[in-house]
């Protein structure tokens, strides 16, 4: 199991927030859990991460685009096939949740849900 958490607002001598496209606080929860079955080892495993909001302002466009605070949540499983074959599956996103990737450079959006499996051969 591994658990994060951060904050961090940064304000210039005006006292006013730099950086308010960057969420002042984010936190991370993951967890895995190994069991046999077949006499092969699966691996569970889930988590989640957490982002506050954020904003920016386009002053040329006289725009502000606001991300409220979000949580997305994503799964693996992975089934040792033999002591050099594993296969594992990741669910990314796993609810779909609509986020903007980055406030910074451009409002694109994130990654939607998407499936990843992959099989890994250790010799």
């Amino acid at each position: 199991m591994t658990a994060s958490y951060s904050h961090a607002i940064t304000k210039d001598a005006a006292n006013t927030r730099l950086n308010s496209e960057m969420p002042s606080d984010t936190a991370k929860f993951w967890t895995t859990y190994r069991f046999p079955v077949g006499g092969r080892d699966l691996t569970l495993g889930g988590g989640v991460n957490w982002n506050g909001g954020s904003w920016i302002t386009l002053s040329r466009y006289n725009v502000t685009v606001d991300q409220g605070a979000y949580l997305v949540a994503n799964l693996m499983a992975r089934y040792d096939i033999s002591d050099s074959l594993s296969a594992t599956v990741n669910v990314s996103n796993l609810f779909d949740k609509t986020y903007y990737a980055s406030l910074q450079a451009a409002a694109l959006y994130d990654t939607p849900r998407s499936v990843l499996g992959s099989v890994r051969y250790r010799f």
